[in-house]
């Protein structure tokens, strides 16, 4: 039987269930599971941060059997020793179920709140982020002596190859293949409807993603496996420089505003 502690608290909604409890019930949702499994299970839920003692464990297995919230369902010697496989009961799912959408509903009390107040202010700072790592790239990457030098053997290199390069600037070489392809991508697309654009707020002229066959899809993707292969050895001498340079530029802003997170 629950405890009438346990049955206030799930009809009231209000928190009963320690967060090591609450893991453990978690724990327990895909089946039934031995002492140590449940231990890892927590631990892996919990992203490394409960780690049960043995002996907190057991003692907790203990309290939720008694309130009826987990049953041991089958028994197994390994090297002579019982082995206790534990399962939810109906009222411990419902129990874990309930706690989950409790913390839930307070989550989104202050992330609805954070967000109404910052979320315009973070598209406008991505936005300058992105303009701020444009600008950089045009004054160091495009205007680098060097990477332009290597540029122009790149874009010679594939242009005798066949392929057409609009620019050999540095910035546009390595924007390239990506550019192209999202060209082909477009071209094999279906347009999506003007209504949808305008409930979407979606660019003009977007198209859903195509849907290819294996069949359909595969001469495509020789081509862009060949095309990549080619790109790399005419840029073999470029990227290398290219990239360090960008990775730098890409840090040093990230950290001008803030996004530790991206680093």
């Amino acid at each position: 039987m629950l405890s009438e502690r346990l049955v206030s608290a799930m009809a009231t909604g209000a928190s009963s269930v320690s967060e090591p409890t609450y893991f453990i019930l978690a724990a327990l949702l895909d089946g039934p599971l031995h002492g140590h499994a449940i231990i890892k299970q927590v631990l892996t839920l919990s992203d490394d941060r409960i780690k049960l003692p043995v002996g907190t464990l057991y003692g907790a297995l203990d309290r939720l059997s008694a309130n009826g919230l987990i049953v041991v369902d089958r028994e197994e010697a390994v090297d002579g020793r019982p082995r206790r496989y534990f399962r939810l009961t109906e009222q411990g799912g419902g129990l874990v179920s309930a706690e989950a959408q409790r913390m839930q509903r307070a989550g989104s009390v202050v992330t609805s709140r954070v967000l109404r107040r910052t979320w315009t202010p973070y598209v406008d700072q991505v936005d300058q982020m992105t303009a701020r790592i444009d600008q950089r790239v045009r004054l160091e990457i495009d205007g680098d002596p060097r990477l332009a030098e290597l540029g122009a053997a790149m874009g010679s290199c594939l242009r005798d190859k066949g392929y057409a390069v609009d620019s050999a600037e540095p910035s546009a070489l390595a924007q390239r293949g990506a550019k192209a392809f999202h060209a082909e991508e477009y071209r094999l697309g279906e347009k999506v409807p003007d209504a949808l654009i305008r409930s979407w707020k979606a660019p003009k002229g977007a198209v859903y993603a195509p849907v290819l066959t294996p069949g359909e899809a595969r001469p495509y993707l020789a081509d862009e496996i060949k095309a990549a292969l080619d790109d790399l050895e005419c840029g073999k001498r470029f990227y290398p420089p290219h990239e360090r340079l960008y990775g730098k530029i890409q840090r040093e802003v990230y950290l001008e505003f803030g996004f530790y997170d991206l680093l």
